[in-house]
């Protein structure tokens, strides 16, 4: 088997077994589509790469909030980049969560911390509050810097 196949595979795996969802066979060629159906009402449609960057196009996208809307779920995109995973959620879904949850931020009423995968190295941040050193440090604010004209 494509070692990329293989990757994409062990990630919708993974994906489903984080999140108490199924697999769903043949996604990319099948009656169903989505990769990984939550029971909590989710579609995923999951993404990775080897690489530094991804795309993600607007046709994906929009294919995916189709495919989800016609089965009653909400849409969510699963991306593997850098050895990390991520979940990108539609703007109105994050605001019904951070509602439903409260000042917390948590699902379905439940609150959990997120396990730390052990390969990956913590961050400064992550090494000064759990040595009791307080608060996390402000991230610098991002400026436009103009151009001289002329210059491109």
């Amino acid at each position: 088997m494509d070692r990329r196949i293989a990757r994409s595979r062990a990630q919708e795996r993974r994906g489903a077994a984080q999140h108490n969802g199924r697999r769903t066979p043949g996604s990319g060629n099948g009656v169903r589509k989505g990769d990984v159906r939550l029971d909590r009402g989710y579609l995923v449609e999951y993404k990775r790469t080897d690489g530094r960057q991804i795309t993600i196009k607007l046709v994906d996208l929009e294919t995916n909030r189709r495919n989800a809307l016609a089965e009653g779920r909400e849409p969510l995109l699963g991306i593997e980049i850098g050895g990390r995973d991520y979940m990108l959620v539609p703007a109105g879904e994050f605001e019904r969560l951070r509602s439903a949850g409260g000042s917390t931020g948590s699902v379905g009423g439940t609150m959990r911390r997120p396990q730390r995968r052990p390969d990956v190295p913590r961050t400064e941040a992550e090494v000064a509050t759990a040595e009791g050193e307080g608060v996390l440090p402000r991230r610098p604010q991002l400026r436009a810097v103009s151009r001289p004209r002329g210059v491109s």
